[in-house]
């Protein structure tokens, strides 16, 4: 079992943001084991040179809500950090957020983020 995987979500021709492949790269040195999981509705090529991290890709259709019912159901990771394609988060932050959380075995933990504008 793999403690940690980001779970994310693309619609359309939506493509994984960097910041959001820079997050699990920096998430990647403190928990190797990091996996993201990525949802996707349509069959278009993966394209993420710069993850240090392996991506699993799951077609399926239907609401965020969805998607992440079916990530948790299928699970065999103890933690879960679902995280919007567009975000704008503060790094630092958010990874002191996720330290905190595992270090102190919470169920559950939320912040507060930003979307980027996207095209």
């Amino acid at each position: 079992m793999s403690e940690l995987a980001i779970v994310t979500y693309l619609r359309g021709q939506e493509r994984l943001t960097p910041e959001l492949i820079e997050i699990g790269n920096q998430l990647h040195l403190r928990y190797p084991g990091l996996v993201m999981e990525l949802y996707v509705e349509s069959a278009h090529a993966l394209h993420a040179p710069d993850a240090d991290f392996p991506i699993r890709v799951t077609h399926i259709q239907g609401t965020k809500y969805r998607k992440l019912l079916h990530a948790l159901q299928g699970t065999d990771h103890r933690y879960l950090l679902s995280l919007d394609n567009d975000i704008a988060a503060d790094i630092p932050g958010l990874l002191h957020l996720v330290t905190q959380t595992m270090d102190g075995n919470f169920d559950l933990a939320a912040c507060r983020t930003n979307a980027a504008r996207m095209g």
